[in-house]
């Protein structure tokens, strides 16, 4: 008898966010085109109706037979959630099948045989992008990359990733379109930022392009669609190869709507940068997220934001560089900085703000620091004496489950300074909203074609 494949998506959504997320969608893509039998429900664990409870009886109803799979994505907002799920299945009802587990919470385990210890009750984890390694599970394909079965030796390998074969979930009806779309062209990240899990679960700097001829169907789609409104990009960064980037800004003209990309700054260029005003000519809103993150010494160099091919200060100096630069294009752009980070004080948070006011017209978010599973800071924290807290109560904090932990502590900041830090956040996270309000208002948000072609000359 044949297992059916049933997905449990547990997500964290905002109001204009699908319930049905990009990931999964690729996924139930891949199954579908393969004619693979299975299921899917999605639930919102931000929303007030959520309760375990009522997924473990849906999963009792659907799918308690010796034949289901019940496979969850583990994120850190739901991973507290998927563990008591678990436990409850199988130790309270005796649930009949089997139970997977993927996503970036077991892909970033690169201790053998640590698996079980974060999901005593699953039968199955996935590594990496689980496209690939479930299709060849359930086409009964023998030692699937990626595929870690219970209680079985531990290769800690992560599955294939094969984007350029996969089909696309908006082209084949998988995903309906809405106002609001998460969307993306690559995957993975050659930089090595050590508070970032994009850099991927096998710590292979690598980045893997999904095929052209899909992405300009998709975006030929979106612009006929007169449905879609905003777009969020999900390369970690854009602008990583300017000849991609610039070739798929080029298939975007003319698209009445917003797109926001994740750009490094440093390595913004001219070439870009022109191609990215046509864009907003042809009347896109088109908004940059530069990731900043710090501008000071020691914090730069420890989350490694720098490389090592660069001095520090001189690193420092071309992402200043480049942020002023973008002031002259008048290209709408967001910063992000974090606060938290190894070495930083108040004071030196307080600078990195006032730098970014004082340069530029963007709006600034502030985040704070989260040790993600895997990534270096996580297994450095020991050493570098940063201390994590849970169920910390500041507004900023609102709409994070309260068992995620944050640096909260360090030697060279206070729980008191962290609190501090958090305030300023939520300051300026007040004067984006403000902001948007006051842009939401303008009946033409754009200025004219004559007055984006003098930035040119």
């Amino acid at each position: 008898m044949k297992s059916i494949c049933n997905l449990i998506s547990l997500n964290h959504c905002r109001a204009k966010d699908p319930i049905t997320s990009l990931g999964i969608g690729s996924i139930l893509s891949t199954l579908k085109c393969h004619s693979i039998e299975h299921n899917s429900r999605s639930y919102n664990v931000a929303s007030k109706n959520f309760t375990i409870d009522s997924v473990v009886q849906d999963i009792l109803k659907t799918s308690n037979k010796r034949n289901a799979d019940v496979w969850f994505g583990a994120f850190i907002w739901n991973e507290a959630y998927i563990q008591e799920i678990i436990h409850k299945l199988k130790n309270v009802h005796h649930f009949l099948g089997r139970v997977g587990i993927a996503g970036p919470q077991v892909s970033h385990v690169l201790e053998r045989n640590a698996l079980e210890c974060y999901y005593e009750d699953a039968d199955m984890f996935i590594r990496g992008y689980a496209e690939s390694a479930l299709l060849e599970l359930y086409q009964g394909k023998a030692n699937v990359q990626g595929l870690h079965l219970s209680g079985t030796k531990d290769f800690v390998e992560s599955a294939n990733c094969r984007p350029h074969l996969l089909p696309s979930p908006y082209l084949d009806g998988t995903l309906s379109l809405t106002p609001f779309i998460r969307w993306e062209t690559r995957r993975g990240c050659s930089f090595k930022c050590s508070f970032c899990q994009h850099r991927g679960a096998d710590m292979k700097s690598k980045t893997y392009k999904f095929d052209y001829d899909r992405i300009a169907k998709e975006i030929r789609y979106f612009k006929e669609s007169k449905i879609v409104k905003d777009i969020a990009v999900l390369d970690p960064t854009f602008n990583i190869n300017t000849a991609w980037s610039c070739n798929i800004l080029e298939l975007f003209k003319g698209f009445n709507g917003k797109i926001s990309l994740q750009i490094r700054p440093e390595i913004l260029n001219s070439k870009f940068l022109r191609k990215a005003l046509e864009l907003m000519e042809s009347g896109t809103n088109l908004v940059l997220e530069l990731g900043v993150q710090t501008l000071h010494p020691e914090s730069f160099q420890v989350i490694n934001r720098y490389g090592d091919a660069l001095p520090i200060n001189k690193a420092i100096g071309n992402v200043k560089s480049k942020v002023k630069e973008l002031q002259k294009y008048n290209i709408s752009h967001d910063i992000s900085l974090i606060f938290g980070l190894p070495h930083q004080t108040l004071e030196s948070f307080k600078q990195d703000v006032e730098w970014c006011e004082a340069n530029t017209s963007a709006s600034i978010d502030a985040f704070p620091l989260i040790l993600l599973r895997g990534t270096p800071l996580f297994y450095e924290k020991k050493k570098l004496q940063l201390i994590e807290k849970a169920n910390i109560q500041h507004p900023l904090l609102e709409n994070i489950q309260e068992f995620i932990k944050h640096v909260c502590s360090s030697p060279t900041m206070t729980f008191e300074d962290w609190y501090a830090m958090a305030d300023i956040a939520y300051g300026l996270l007040q004067k984006k909203k403000k902001k948007k309000k006051v842009q939401d208002s303008l009946l033409n948000p754009f200025e004219t074609r004559v007055e984006r072609l003098k930035v040119l000359h």
